[in-house]
Parts: structure tokens; sequence; C-alpha cells
């Protein structure tokens, strides 16, 4: 089965529980005894998947003695070595995305920004496979959602300077101030004197219950 829960955010954590009137029922089920969800995803398309193993027995190798193929996993005959299946779900009132053209580095650099996790994450990765310094040159003033991939491609370019290292440990928003501490432990380079000043203010600072526990972890 799949659930479909709402999520609240409190302090460090969350809490979840179904939608009211929904509480005896789930998002998808079936009858099959072999229906096994293990993951989903939102893909590109703003669509949701959901990843179906597909197999009466779920274990990752079975020690018990039945016969071993040659890279030592079980053979078992009551499962499935070669069949999964891939659901996908569209809502009835589904919002087309905005179209990205991840070919040119412009195109790349403009989806940083998207709405869609995975096309901001597949740019980010097609940048720092290719032409990362050109990309950081564009990426000086980046706003919103795309500063939090500026930040890492940035760094990675050897572009990022001081002063907006400096600026992000006081940003407005707790997820850069989350994403400058993860790239200063990827860059111990930058930790320059004023950088190290801008860290100890922000630790001092920090109200977000996410940011305080970042900066313990």
């Amino acid at each position: 089965r799949v659930s479909s829960l709402e999520v609240d955010r409190g302090g460090v954590s969350y809490t979840v529980e179904k939608e009211k009137g929904r509480e005896e029922t789930e998002f998808m089920r079936s009858r099959d005894l072999w229906f096994r969800p293990i993951d989903t995803r939102i893909g590109p398309d703003g669509q949701l998947y959901v990843i179906d193993f597909y197999n009466q027995a779920i274990l990752h190798n079975d020690p018990r003695g039945p016969i071993h193929l040659w890279n030592n996993q079980a053979a078992r005959p009551d499962r499935d070595h070669f069949f999964g299946r891939i659901h996908r779900y569209t809502h009835k009132e589904a919002k087309s995305l905005p179209k990205v053209d991840l070919s040119t580095l412009d195109g790349r650099v403009a989806a940083l920004g998207h709405p869609n996790r995975e096309i901001r994450y597949r740019a980010q990765r097609l940048i720092e496979e290719g032409d990362v310094k050109s990309a950081a040159a564009k990426l000086a003033d980046a706003k919103g959602t795309a500063k939090i991939h500026a930040l890492w491609i940035r760094a990675a370019a050897g572009a990022l300077t001081e002063k907006e290292f400096v600026a992000a440990f006081a940003d407005p928003s707790v997820e850069i101030r989350v994403t400058a501490a993860r790239v200063m432990e990827a860059h111990p380079k930058l930790a320059t004197k004023n950088v190290v000043a801008a860290i100890a203010a922000a630790i001092a600072k920090e109200q977000d219950a996410r940011g305080r526990l970042h900066w313990v972890a």
C-alpha cells in the first residue's frame, strides 16, 4: 500500500496524519500479493511515480541454503529476478510546468530556479559536468531557490567571494544559511577569518530549529 499523509513541520521534525475523511483508506493499494511499493518520486514532468519491486519475497539475499547464482544471488523459485513495475499517477487538475532547455548553458542556469526539484538537480549536475566557471559567473546575483544551487556551483568553480559567503550566513532564508554551512564543510579552504566570524555570529543568532540542529550536528 501507499499512504497519503499531510505533513506539518514542527521544530526540527515533522508530524503526519491522514487527510480528514480518508483515515481508513490509502492512496494506492492492491490485492496482488506480489505488490511491493518501495519508493516514490516526483518526475521531471511533475507527476508521481511509484516504484513497485513486484516480488513475493522481500529480501536482499537468502542465506538459508538455496542455490546461489554466479553473483552470489540466491536463486529462490518463489522470487522473481527480472521484472518490476513503475506506476505513474497524474492529477486531474495538474498544471503544466514551465518548459526548460537543458541543452544550453543559459537554459541550465535558468532551470536552477525551476519549481520542480528533479529539474533543478539535473541542471546543476549538467553544469558541474560542463563549463562550471561560465555558469558561476552567470550566478553571481542568483536569488531564491537558485541561490542554493549557486552557492555550490560558485564554490566548486572557485568563484565564491568572501563577501557573498559571509552574507549567506546571515540570509533571511534558513535554507540559504544551512546551505552555506554545508558548502563550508565541503570547501574548508573558504574558512577565512571573516567567514569564521560570520559562522560564529550565525550560531549565536540562529532562531530556526532546523538551523540550530544543523549547527549542533
